[in-house]
C-alpha cells in the first residue's frame, strides 16, 4: 500500500509578522510533499475573506485552511490587529480545547492523511500540550529575532537582581540605561546592552508582573522545550546568540529568511501555491509601485512602522514635518489604527504641500517595495519580518523601535551588523531630516549601504543550495518531520 503523505499543521500567533513566515513555511513544507493545514484564529480567517475574498482561503486539496476561536469578544475594527496583549493571555488560556478538537476532526477525515507533525508559534504553547497528547513531533517556531528572545529569557534574572520592577520614574530619568551583564550572547556588542534594549513587557512598575508578562516568560521558556526549535534567521546573522541557547544544540535549526528559502524553493519546484494571493491580512496598494516607476534611483524614503505599533499624535506630526523637509520624494504607509488606534489625520494643507513627492497608502506589497530600484532608505519600526525583509534586499534603513524586543533590533542592526541607524524614541522633525541625509547624501550613508549589500550576499547564499538556512531546513525535514513520523496506514506501521 502507498504511504500516506506526511501531514504537517501549522499554527500561527495571530499577527501579520506570524502569519507571513508561517505561510513561508507552509509553502516550503508543501514543496516537500506534505499535506498542509494552515490555522488561524476565528478573526483573522473571516478578515482574510472580507479583505481578499473567499478564494484567499479556499486552498488546495493538499493545501487547506482551518481556524479556531480564540475566546476574544468581537473586535470594534474588523479589519485591524486584535489587542495584542489580550490576545496573547487569550491564546495562552483559551486555544487548546479548540485544537484538540481540530486535530480529532482532521485525524477523521477520510480524504487527507492524518496529523504526523504540528509546527506551532512560539507563543502558542498550547500546540505543543496538544501534540503530545496525540503524539506526533512537535516543532516551536519563533518568529522574532534570536537576540529579541534573550530579551526575554533575562526577565527572571531581572527580577532576581531587583533591577525591575521600576520605580514610575525610571521610565525618564535614565535608568533605562543602565549596563547588563546577565544577557548571554551580548558580551561582543560594542557598547554592551542596556535595560533600554529588553523586551518592553520588561518595564512595569507593579510589585507583581502583569499577566501579559507572565505569558510571555512562560511561552519562551516553554519554546526552549520543544522537540525542535525553529529560528527564522540565519548562522551567519546571530551565530553568538545561537551558542547561547541554553538548550540542546541539535534540535535548534536556523532556517532564514523563510520569505527567501521559500522564493527560490517554490520556484524550482512551481508550486501551486504561487498562484494564491500573498498572506497579508490588509489590502495591499499596488499602484505604489507605478508611483515608484516615476521616481529617480534610490532617491525614496520608504516608511512603514508595521502592523501592530502606534504611535502619539505628537510623534505623528514629527514625523509628517521631518518628511515634508527632507526634500525627498517619500512613500509613506498610514494604518487606519496608527495614532494609539485611531485613523491618522494628516496636517490640514499637508497632502497639497508634498503632492509632486508623497505617495500614502494603508498598505503596501513591502517586499516589492524594498527591491524597487527608486527607493533608498527605508524607516522602519526594525519588527523582525522587516529586518529580514530588508537583510534580503540590500536595504539600509533608519529605525524607530516601538514595543517588544525591536529595540535589541535596533542595538544590533546600528552596532553588530551595521546595515542601519537609529531615532531618539522622542523623534523630532530636525532628526529626521538630518538622519535622511545621511543616509542618502553622506559618506556615512554609502557605508552603511555597503554593509547592507554585505548582509545581502549572505542571505542569498545561505539559503541557496549548501547555504546554512538550505542544509538546516533539509536537515529539519529528514531528521526530524519525516523520521521521527510513525503512523498506521492499513494496519501497518509506517516510519516514513
Amino acid at each position: 500500500m502507498e504511504a500516506a503523505k506526511p501531514h504537517a499543521v501549522l499554527v500561527p500567533f495571530p499577527a501579520q509578522g506570524h502569519v507571513t513566515p508561517f505561510m513561508d513555511m507552509a509553502k516550503l513544507l508543501h514543496a516537500r510533499g506534505f499535506h498542509v493545514t494552515f490555522v488561524n484564529n476565528d478573526h483573522n480567517h473571516n478578515r482574510i475573506i472580507r479583505t481578499r475574498g473567499p478564494d484567499a482561503v479556499a486552498g488546495l486539496p493538499d493545501f487547506r485552511f482551518e481556524s479556531i476561536p480564540d475566546g476574544m469578544p468581537p473586535s470594534s475594527n474588523l479589519d485591524a490587529t486584535q489587542e495584542i496583549f489580550e490576545l496573547t493571555i487569550a491564546a495562552h488560556t483559551n486555544c487548546l480545547p479548540p485544537f484538540r478538537d481540530l486535530l480529532a476532526k482532521l485525524n477523521s477525515q477520510h480524504d487527507a492523511p492524518p496529523v504526523t507533525c504540528i509546527i506551532g508559534d512560539a507563543i502558542m504553547s498550547f500546540t505543543t500540550v496538544a501534540g503530545n497528547e496525540i503524539g506526533v513531533p512537535v516543532a516551536s517556531l519563533w518568529t522574532a529575532s534570536i537576540c529579541g528572545l534573550m530579551g526575554y529569557l533575562v526577565f527572571p534574572e531581572l527580577i532576581r537582581r531587583g533591577i525591575i520592577p521600576l520605580r514610575g520614574c525610571d521610565l525618564t530619568n535614565g535608568y533605562l540605561d543602565m549596563p547588563l551583564d546577565c544577557v548571554p550572547g551580548t558580551q561582543k556588542v560594542p557598547g554592551g546592552v542596556t535595560l533600554r534594549e529588553m523586551a518592553t513587557f520588561c518595564r512595569f512598575t507593579d510589585i507583581e508582573p502583569p499577566i501579559f508578562s507572565k505569558s510571555m516568560y512562560e511561552s519562551t521558556q516553554s519554546c526552549l522545550k520543544a522537540d525542535a526549535l525553529l529560528f527564522n534567521t540565519l548562522e551567519e546573522l546571530e551565530d553568538d546568540m545561537i551558542e547561547a541557547l541554553d538548550t540542546d544544540r541539535s534540535k535548534v535549526y536556523t532556517i532564514g529568511p523563510l520569505a527567501l528559502l521559500a522564493a527560490k524553493t517554490t520556484v524550482v519546484t512551481e508550486s501551486p501555491l504561487d498562484l494564491m494571493k500573498s498572506s497579508s491580512l490588509w489590502t495591499e496598494n499596488t499602484e505604489c509601485l507605478h508611483w515608484l516607476d516615476q521616481q529617480k534611483h534610490q532617491s525614496v524614503v520608504y516608511i512603514n512602522f508595521g502592523s501592530i505599533a502606534v504611535m502619539t499624535q505628537e510623534n505623528f506630526l514629527e514625523f509628517c514635518w521631518g518628511l515634508a523637509n527632507c526634500g525627498y520624494p517619500f512613500l509613506w504607509v498610514l494604518r487606519s489604527d496608527l495614532i494609539m488606534g485611531q485613523p491618522p489625520v494628516l496636517p490640514q494643507g499637508y497632502e497639497e504641500m508634498t503632492k509632486d513627492r508623497a505617495f500614502f497608502a494603508t498598505w503596501c506589497p513591502q517586499k516589492k517595495v524594498l527591491e524597487h530600484p527608486s527607493v533608498g532608505v527605508f524607516l522602519t519600526h526594525a519588527g523582525w519580518n522587516s529586518t529580514l525583509e530588508v537583510i534580503s534586499a540590500g536595504m539600509p534603513v533608519i529605525c524607530w523601535a516601538v514595543h517588544g524586543e525591536q529595540p535589541m533590533n535596533v542595538k544590533y542592526i546600528k552596532f553588530v551588523w551595521g546595515n542601519g541607524l537609529d531615532l531618539d524614541p522622542k523623534v523630532t522633525r530636525e532628526e529626521i531630516v538630518k538622519l535622511v541625509h545621511v543616509m542618502l547624501a553622506e559618506e556615512k550613508g554609502k557605508e552603511i549601504r555597503r554593509k547592507a549589500l554585505e548582509w545581502k550576499e549572505k542571505a542569498h547564499k545561505a539559503t541557496s543550495v549548501g547555504g546554512s538556512s538550505y542544509n538546516h531546513f533539509e536537515r529539519l525535514v529528514n531528521e526530524f518531520l519525516l523520521k521521527k513520523t510513525v503512523h498506521l496506514v492499513g494496519g501497518h506501521s509506517n516510519d516514513v
